[in-house]
């Protein structure tokens, strides 16, 4: 039996045990057969309790783990960022290449641009408020060759 036929039928002997007037037993078997389900619903209760305090132990674990997991993952992310960022700044960027690897600087670079630097010739309005950094346009000055304050392009290693 589950927890609520347990309890379903606790009430059902209650009701047929106990005189509803003076509250008084009146039938000893049914209000003994009541007392043992009371037992029994109260070790399912405990048991239920056990599983939702061994779930909770379960759940801080992993919350643990993953926490560990996501420094890790920052870090490795920092890390391989700091080694790009290194060799883009070190390499002519013709391709090199050996049996395990090819590197070769990407040909799309994305834009990086600090708005706040950016001066308005490079902006466009795209609410009657607010002027926005046209990308498009200041991408393809700055590959002409062209330097913008607040915009730069930022090459990424091609890694096959």
């Amino acid at each position: 039996m589950n927890l609520y036929e347990i309890t379903k039928e606790m009430e059902f002997r209650l009701a047929n045990s106990i005189d509803p007037e003076t509250g008084e037993i009146i039938d000893d078997e049914a209000y003994a057969a009541f007392e043992m389900m009371e037992d029994d619903r109260d070790r399912k209760i405990l048991s239920i309790a056990k599983l939702i305090k061994e779930n909770k132990y379960n759940l801080e674990a992993l919350q643990d783990r993953k926490r560990n997991l996501d420094k890790r993952m920052k870090t490795l992310k920092n890390y391989i960022n700091f080694f790009e960022q290194y060799v883009l700044t070190l390499w002519d960027g013709e391709k090199l290449e050996d049996d395990e690897i090819q590197v070769k600087r990407n040909s799309n670079p994305s834009l990086v641009v600090d708005e706040n630097l950016i001066t308005d010739k490079y902006k466009f309005e795209e609410t009657k408020i607010e002027k926005k950094v046209s990308q498009k346009l200041v991408k393809e000055l700055l590959l002409k060759g062209e330097k913008i304050q607040g915009a730069y392009l930022k090459y990424s290693l091609g890694l096959k």
